[in-house]
């Protein structure tokens, strides 16, 4: 399968990407990343010397694209953006796409990962596998519910029409609603995720989801970090 994996950052942000992107070349060195800048250029970053190709904006064609870019601070406007970045990977002719939000850290294979994107359109990542336990469970999973069963921070899409499909969609949603509004539903672009594992004839094949625990990947601060086995 030809693959590849991306990445959003804005420009002050760019260092953690950057950290990504070495991270995940250790283990897939020929393998092509990709890093949208999405705040625009900046003289200090891209290059040869960068582990990633860079993008920006303009490239993913994005209706209304200046309107886009003015709605949305810059924390929102790299989530909101994520949707538009996995389709025009796609469209760039591979298989599958791999998105690492910016603070993730690879440390192993993400083959497991892989094999479950040559089967399935979507991949996801709960947040929990199992009810929590222990003191504070309860909070934990009702911070779950505010933020969304899945963690936006690992996805995978396979070049296919219920991934196509399942991404017009996302990408309806981040267009104008990718805002911290927990009282009305809303958190960022990734509570919009909830929805995919129970549409039939789009995403019904993402029902085998990867386990932050089970794929190689560190995400940030407080989460489980393991090696893929």
């Amino acid at each position: 399968m030809k693959w590849a994996a991306v990445t959003i950052a804005s420009r002050r942000r760019a260092a953690l990407a950057r950290a990504t992107a070495r991270s995940f070349r250790e283990h897939h060195p020929g393998v092509p990343f990709r890093m949208l800048l999405a705040d625009g250029a900046h003289e200090g970053i891209g290059g040869t010397a960068e582990p990633f190709s860079l993008l920006l904006l303009p490239e993913l064609g994005i209706p209304g694209e200046a309107q886009f870019r003015f709605r949305y601070p810059e924390m929102e406007l790299s989530y909101a953006a994520t949707p538009f970045l996995i389709a025009h990977a796609l469209r760039c002719g591979f298989d599958g796409v791999l998105f690492l939000k910016q603070e993730t850290m690879v440390l192993d294979r993400l083959d497991p990962l892989l094999a479950m994107l040559e089967r399935h359109s979507v991949l996801l990542t709960p947040h929990l596998l199992v009810p929590a336990g222990g003191p504070g469970a309860l909070e934990r999973e009702r911070n779950v519910l505010r933020a969304g069963v899945f963690n936006g921070g690992v996805l995978g899409f396979s070049r296919c029409e219920e991934s196509f499909r399942v991404l017009e969609w996302w990408q309806q949603k981040t267009q104008r609603l990718c805002l911290l509004d927990v009282e009305h539903g809303l958190h960022y672009e990734q509570r919009w995720l909830d929805s995919c594992p129970v549409w039939r004839g789009s995403a019904a094949s993402c029902g085998t989801r990867a386990s932050m625990s089970d794929t190689g990947i560190c995400r940030s601060a407080g989460s489980k970090c393991a090696k893929a086995a």
